[in-house]
């Protein structure tokens, strides 16, 4: 287990296709690199976004891609081992929801 790594708080932003998660990660993040668009589906696969403060990690967001029913997504979101990583969240929700 990579101990800098899960030593920093993480949040994932779920919901609704097209509903601003992006947006809200952007803000928080305070990155213009961003991608975001009023055309559902831009975001198609989990990507981390860490905020640091002295050139250490802070918090990481995961923006998500967006989900037709969050709850059943953060329900199985809480089941995954917290030191792992968004792009194995990422597979991992891909195998088990498609």
């Amino acid at each position: 287990m990579n101990t800098e790594h899960s030593e920093v708080l993480s949040f994932a932003v779920v919901g609704h296709p097209n509903e601003g998660k992006s947006s809200v990660v952007s803000t928080l993040t305070e990155r213009d690199d961003i991608r975001i668009s009023s055309t559902p589906g831009e975001t198609e696969h989990a990507v981390e976004y860490t905020v640091e403060l002295d050139h250490k990690p802070l918090l990481r967001f995961v923006d998500t891609p967006g989900f037709q029913v969050p709850r059943k997504t953060l329900k199985w979101l809480s089941k995954r081992p917290v030191d792992e990583d968004a792009q194995a969240i990422s597979d991992s929700f891909n195998r088990d929801f498609s």
